[in-house]
């Protein structure tokens, strides 16, 4: 596999009664709502996500090359502030 982007997890925002948006700054490369995104906390994964909704000053996005941003995660995850998001390439695709 092939690791496309990195984001780091700034802030929790309230999306609605059981769900939040994870408030984002991109660390390296780019992340897409088509890349496959695993949430990691100190090395270890703590599950595997899509992005249903990218956005960036409220403005929806297929893609953030730079900056920071919100997502919104399909499943949801018990995320916090300081966890890292991945987005890669799955091996057959590289």
């Amino acid at each position: 596999e092939k690791i496309v982007g990195k984001a780091q997890i700034i802030a929790q925002l309230p999306h609605d009664k059981e769900s939040k948006i994870a408030g984002c700054r991109l660390t390296e490369g780019r992340i897409t709502k088509t890349d496959k995104l695993r949430v990691m906390r100190e090395d270890k994964v703590l599950g595997t996500v899509r992005a249903s909704s990218l956005k960036q000053r409220k403005q929806e996005l297929d893609k953030v090359e730079q900056g920071e941003f919100g997502i919104y995660f399909e499943p949801q995850l018990n995320f916090q502030v300081g966890d890292v998001i991945e987005a890669y390439v799955p091996p057959r695709m590289v």
